[in-house]
């Protein structure tokens, strides 16, 4: 009801951030953050986004059943297969988006 300019400091005290960093900084840790994302489990990362996107316009329930259609994707994925071999091996995975 109030709103203000809330300090970098306060933000990230609060969690409304997770990171702050100097202006200079900035280009070097967006970089590092998306070669980290996209080295990631992108087919995860996209069904994440799906789910959260639908269940804005969606009941819980409808929500709950394509949130389970997401995980069946990704749990039959080639993805999902390395990433448990990896682990079971202690290695780390190498994900193909597939």
């Amino acid at each position: 009801m109030f709103p203000r300019t809330v300090p970098a400091a306060e933000a990230l005290e609060l969690g409304m951030v997770t990171k702050v960093v100097s202006e200079a900084d900035l280009p070097g840790v967006v970089e590092e953050l998306a070669r980290t994302l996209a080295t990631g489990p992108t087919l995860a990362y996209g069904s994440i986004r799906r789910s959260v996107d639908f269940s804005a316009g969606h009941p819980l329930s409808e929500s709950l059943a394509q949130e389970a259609e997401q995980m069946a994707v990704t749990g039959a994925s080639q993805d999902h297969a390395t990433a448990v071999a990896a682990f079971l091996a202690k290695e780390k995975p190498a994900f193909h988006g597939r």
